[in-house]
């Protein structure tokens, strides 16, 4: 048996569904706990269990829909690949010219601290797809 706990957010985890259920009782009578049911949702995680396969899954697509309404980026166009093959980040034609005082402005708005730290913490979770793309 494992249980996880994180603040007020327990989980509890075994093969055998009556050493989850007095666990459980017993920590109602002591602390008074409310029982949510299967997880579903766990510190940010999405959790899918499939009764048939037996088969557990992990994924943040809740987490990610959070960000792209945040930054404002629900119309971005999916991409197959993070970085496709052959990309180049400094490109000379392009990047000597200093950007404009009015582009720099606009570049300033912009939360890219805030939006890189929740991309690295998809990446480090269940997204290492994206790790490179977002170091």
């Amino acid at each position: 048996m494992w249980v996880v706990v994180w603040v007020d957010d327990m989980l509890i985890i075994s093969a055998r569904l009556p050493v989850i259920n007095r666990l459980k009782e017993k920590l109602a009578t002591t602390f008074g706990i409310s029982d949510k049911g299967p997880v579903t949702r766990f510190l940010g995680l999405n959790v899918d269990y499939d009764m048939r396969t037996g088969r557990m899954t992990i994924h943040q697509a809740d987490y990610v829909d959070e960000l792209l309404l945040k930054y404002r980026m629900t119309d971005a166009h999916p991409a197959a690949a993070p970085i496709p093959d052959g990309f180049q980040a400094y490109l000379p034609e392009r990047d000597d010219v200093p950007p404009s005082a009015t582009e720099l402005a606009e570049l300033n708005k912009l939360p890219y601290a805030h939006l890189v730290g929740a991309l690295n913490y998809a990446a480090t979770r269940t997204r290492p797809d994206i790790a490179a793309s977002v170091t």
